[in-house]
């Protein structure tokens, strides 16, 4: 599970999502970050592409839009994923720590 240590802010999504950090991670890393931060931190079609890439199939855009979907999403990364690490994310100013 993804957990960040602080309640992301509307202020680092935009920063995060400026920064382009998904270009230096994995698509399990982006699908597992993504599908737990409710706020959005990387353009739609990255994220898809990442998900139906560590998922095996094609991750329809029904699937991003309802929760139980969601989840299901998911459950099916879950099973995907290597053991968590923490990464930091540093944006000029300040240091974002993302469990991931």
């Amino acid at each position: 599970m993804v957990e960040f240590r602080n309640k992301m802010t509307e202020e680092d999504a935009i920063a995060l999502y400026d920064s382009k950090f998904w270009l230096l991670l994995s698509d399990v890393q982006v699908a597992q970050l993504q599908l737990h931060e409710e706020r959005k931190i990387m353009p739609f079609d990255v994220f898809q592409k990442a998900v139906s890439a560590t998922i095996g199939r094609h991750a329809y855009h029904k699937e991003f839009r309802h929760g139980f979907a969601v989840e299901n999403l998911r459950k099916e990364v879950a099973k995907k994923l290597p053991a968590l690490t923490i990464k930091k994310v540093t944006l000029s100013d300040k240091t974002i720590t993302l469990n991931y």
